[in-house]
């Protein structure tokens, strides 16, 4: 637990002290009994605020296996287990892989009860972690100190890369086409549309297009046929390649190693 004083908490320390100090020069005795007050009150608000995040236990639920750059919910309980101190004014951040950090307000914790939220957060990027780090930070009553409890929580969490597709797996030809093993009849399976025209020699008549043929039919033509686009959307091969090797072991660009992992995922 890490104790800090305010800017606050400082303004009054140094009243107080000053008019401690004036009292005992001027032997007045009601700048004395005030400055005396004045830092009493001042490590009063120690003790308070030092018990008020004090024992408090922290549960999470929700999934365990996420992607980059979606938005995910997790369920946030934060229980006050003793028998007669209530909690109150507290600010809970969660820290977790991939760059997750999230932060909220708890505003009361009855004593023997539990406070549960819903926050929603999101990884930057990806990373594996078995606890959260969790900060619970007070600074009720008056604000003259802040309080930083730290707690891991078990939950284990997977942050999976944000898949990128490479432009490879949309180029190029399919396995049967590339094998000789292509059989035009099947076209419509493997390819895409790509538009309408007119019937010609050797068109099945499943490629034809009904309603566009009736509608031609009525201007006077004839039957219209969907035209498919080659098949093209199964390569064989898609290599990921990148160097980023430093000589003291560092990688070089960080930024184009995690972008070789997402390209790796996006083709997986």
């Amino acid at each position: 637990m890490r104790r800090k004083i305010e800017t606050r908490g400082v303004v009054v320390v140094a009243a107080g002290g000053a008019m401690l100090a004036a009292g005992l020069l001027l032997a007045d005795g009601v700048l004395l009994v005030l400055g005396l007050a004045t830092l009493a009150w001042v490590g009063l608000s120690l003790l308070f605020v030092s018990l008020n995040p004090r024992a408090l236990e922290i549960r999470i639920e929700g999934p365990r296996v996420v992607r980059a750059g979606d938005e995910f919910r997790l369920k946030v309980t934060v229980a006050n287990p003793r028998r007669w101190l209530d909690a109150i004014g507290l600010r809970v951040a969660i820290e977790g892989p991939g760059g997750i950090l999230k932060e909220a307000d708890v505003d009361w914790v009855v004593a023997g009860g539990e406070s549960t939220g819903e926050v929603r957060l999101s990884a930057n990027g990806r990373g594996d972690a078995e606890t959260l780090h969790c900060r619970i930070s007070s600074s009720f009553p008056w604000g003259l100190w802040q309080v930083v409890a730290r707690k891991r929580v078990g939950f284990p969490l997977t942050v999976l890369p944000l898949p990128i597709v490479p432009v490879e797996l949309l180029e190029g030809g399919s396995d049967q086409e590339m094998e000789g093993r292509f059989d035009p009849r099947r076209r419509e399976q493997l390819g895409v549309p790509r538009g309408l025209r007119e019937y010609r020699a050797g068109d099945r008549p499943q490629e034809v297009a009904w309603a566009a043929s009736v509608r031609a039919m009525a201007r006077g033509t004839g039957l219209i046929v969907r035209e498919w686009e080659p098949p093209g959307l199964r390569p064989r091969k898609v290599t990921v390649l990148f160097h980023s090797h430093g000589g003291d072991g560092e990688l070089i660009r960080p930024d184009r190693f995690e972008r070789a992992i997402s390209l790796a995922w996006g083709a997986l």
